[in-house]
C-alpha cells in the first residue's frame, strides 16, 4: 500500500497536470497566459509521477515492469503525458493537452484508488509479462485514437460553422489541427494498438487456459465483465482499422468510432482492476 506522503505526491502530480490543462484551456479560448506556464506544469507532472512510480517499485523489492496495479496505472500516465509532450514539441497541436490531460487525471486518480487500498499483484509469469505488456501499450494507443478522433470532430465542426464567402471568419480551426493530420493521427494509433491489444488479448488467453485447459479465472471465465468489455473494444477498432477500404465509415464516422473505443478501453480498465482472478492469485 502506498503511504501518505506518496498520496501527497500523487496529488501534487495531479494538481500539475490540471493546471496545464487549464492553461492550455486559456490558450484555446483566446487568452494569453505565460507561454511557459503549460511546459512546466507538463514536466512537472511527468517528474513527480515517475518520483512516485520509482519510489513505489523500490520499496517493493523488485524492478519487474507493470507488476501491479499502481505502477502500471502510473507507467501508463508517464507514456500518455510524454507523447503528448512529444507531438507538442514536433508538431504542436494546441488543444492536445485540454483533452488528454482528463485522461491522465483519471489515470493518477484510479493508481491513487487502489494504491490506498491494495495494489493488485500480478502473477509473475512470461504469459503474465507479455500479457502486460501489450495490453497496457495497445491501451496507450487507443487512448491517443480517441482523443485524436475528438479533435477531429471539433475540428470539422468549426471548419462546417465557417459562413459563406469568409466573412467574420470565426477562430482559427486550425487549433484542433487540420483533419487530414488527426485522422493519419487516429488511424496510426489504431494500427500499433489493435496490433499489440490482439497479442494482449491472445497472451491472456493463453494465459487463463494453459494449465491443462482450466482458466485461472473460472469456469466461465470469458463471459465475465473485462472479458466482454475486451472484445468490444478489439471489435470498434478492428472496423476502425478497415476504414480506409470502406469510403462509408472514414471521417466523421470513423472519429465517433474511435471515441466509442476510449471509452470502452476505460470501462475495460476499470473492470479489470475491479475483478482481480478467482483463486485470489492476482490477474
Amino acid at each position: 500500500m502506498v503511504s501518505t506522503a506518496q498520496i501527497i505526491l500523487l496529488i501534487m502530480a495531479i494538481v500539475a497536470y490540471f493546471a496545464g490543462g487549464a492553461a492550455t484551456l486559456l490558450t484555446v479560448s483566446g487568452h494569453k497566459p505565460a507561454p511557459y506556464l503549460r511546459w512546466t506544469f507538463m514536466v512537472g507532472g511527468i517528474v513527480l509521477s515517475l518520483a512516485l512510480l520509482i519510489w513505489h517499485i523500490s520499496g517493493t523489492g523488485s524492478w519487474q515492469p507493470l507488476q501491479d496495479s499502481l505502477s502500471a496505472l502510473l507507467t501508463l500516465s508517464i507514456l500518455l503525458a510524454a507523447f503528448v509532450a512529444y507531438v507538442q514539441l514536433k508538431r504542436p497541436i494546441a488543444s492536445l493537452e485540454w483533452l488528454v490531460m482528463p485522461v491522465v487525471i483519471v489515470l493518477l486518480l484510479m493508481a491513487g484508488h487502489f494504491g490506498k487500498t491494495q495494489p493488485t499483484a500480478y502473477l509473475p509469469t512470461a504469459y503474465s509479462l507479455v500479457h502486460r505488456l501489450f495490453t497496457f501499450l495497445g491501451t496507450l494507443a487507443f487512448v491517443v485514437a480517441g482523443v485524436a478522433g475528438a479533435l477531429y470532430l471539433m475540428s470539422d465542426r468549426m471548419l462546417r460553422a465557417r459562413p459563406a464567402g469568409g466573412a467574420h471568419l470565426p477562430p482559427s480551426p486550425g487549433k484542433f489541427g487540420s483533419l487530414e493530420r488527426l485522422e493519419h493521427l487516429a488511424h496510426s494509433a489504431v494500427i500499433w494498438g489493435f496490433a499489440m491489444f490482439t497479442l494482449g488479448i491472445l497472451s491472456g488467453i493463453s494465459w487463463a487456459v494453459h494449465e491443462h485447459g482450466q482458466s485461472k479465472l473460472g469456469q466461465a471465465w470469458y463471459f465475465s465483465p473485462k472479458v466482454v468489455l475486451t472484445m468490444a473494444v478489439w471489435v470498434v477498432f478492428a472496423v476502425v482499422l478497415n476504414t480506409p477500404i470502406a469510403p462509408r465509415l472514414r471521417g466523421r464516422k470513423s472519429a465517433i468510432l474511435s471515441i466509442v473505443g476510449l471509452l470502452l478501453t476505460i470501462a475495460t480498465l476499470f473492470a479489470a482492476l475491479l475483478m482481480p482472478s478467482a483463486g485470489g492469485g492476482g490477474k
